[in-house]
């Protein structure tokens, strides 16, 4: 077999694991070469990860659509940055989760009836909506209002990190935690039965699969991870308002979600790093430009990412043609 016969067999059977690899490798040593600001941005794009985690298990194995994951992310941060100073951080991040499940489990429930690209855009309506909510003339003595809230989380007394330092490594063993349980999940009895939901509903519920319970949970934990996602950045950031999850922030993670791979877990982090630092490039590339050279970007990766699987089928082919006897005989 050629080097690329051996290249596509081995990006077919190992890419996935080489990529964790390279993640994971990528996260120890990124500390020791960025500098401060850019240490905090990676945290930023680990959270931002840790919410396509949960978009890949509703949209990849789950056949969902969400455009309105900005809403969980909002809802988990304001939860967990009101709580905070009365219960403390790690319990409120919990109850962040908590309650961006039961808006999950909510929007899921409506998802029994709405399927498809009409879902994603009752996600999408939810998530212009709830961008209002904390600007309400009733909430703003909780919420803050258009002026947001803030609240800078104690770093532990025994920590010798600096803060940067403390919040990437908390954010990497968040999403260790979250990845490695939402891949267990998939691989789990649960997993089959949500992937056999969105394969062929009417063939799954012939088997015994209740598929109403599989894609509201699916909604559910999804919705749960963004929450976690949100709560983890609020503390990151010390401060938000209605404008850090402005409904852009949807599209963006459901993009995110899209040109690294609907099923690849590790690559949501590849997802989170083009969220947060590709526009930065693309305005540096040119400012009255930049969204311009930021989609063309990510409709180069989109391409890729499309076309690869497709090359390397081709490749594997070919090969197996080449390895075949003259008489077309194994």
């Amino acid at each position: 077999m050629s080097g690329a016969g051996r290249l596509a067999a081995f990006v077919t059977t190992r890419g996935n694991a080489t990529l964790t690899v390279l993640v994971v490798a990528a996260a120890v040593t990124l500390p020791f070469v960025l500098p401060g600001y850019a240490l905090f941005a990676m945290t930023k794009a680990i959270c931002y990860g840790i919410g396509i985690v949960g978009l890949k298990l509703l949209t990849g194995y789950g056949g969902q659509f969400s455009l309105g994951h900005s809403a969980f992310l909002m809802l988990g941060a304001y939860v967990a940055i009101i709580l905070a100073p009365t219960i403390g951080f790690p319990l409120a991040v919990a109850l962040a989760a908590v309650a961006a499940m039961l808006l999950g489990a909510l929007l899921g429930l409506a998802g029994l009836r709405i399927k498809g690209h009409y879902l994603g855009l009752l996600t999408f309506m939810v998530a212009l909506a709830i961008i209002q909510v904390p600007k309400a003339s009733v909430l703003v003595p909780v919420t803050g209002g258009s002026s947001g809230l803030s609240f800078r989380v104690p770093l532990p007394a025994a920590t010798s990190y600096g803060r940067d330092l403390f919040w990437y490594w908390t954010a990497v063993a968040v999403a260790a935690a979250v990845t490695v349980g939402i891949h267990a999940l998939i691989r789990s009895r649960f997993g089959r039965a949500l992937q056999a939901s969105r394969d062929n509903a009417l063939a799954a519920g012939a088997l015994g699969v209740n598929t109403a319970l599989v894609d509201v949970a699916a909604f559910a934990i999804s919705g749960a991870c963004a929450g976690i996602a949100g709560g983890l950045l609020a503390g990151v950031l010390t401060y938000i308002d209605p404008g850090s999850f402005h409904y852009t922030l949807s599209i963006l993670l459901f993009v995110g979600m899209a040109v690294t791979g609907i099923r690849s877990l590790p690559a949501a982090y590849i997802g989170g790093a083009l969220i947060v630092f590709v526009p930065n490039w693309a305005e540096g590339v040119s400012r009255d430009l930049s969204w311009a050279v930021y989609g063309g970007t990510l409709l180069v990766l989109l391409y890729i990412q499309v076309s690869a699987p497709r090359l390397v089928r081709l490749v594997t082919q070919r090969e197996a043609r080449k390895g075949r006897p003259a008489g077309g005989m194994p």
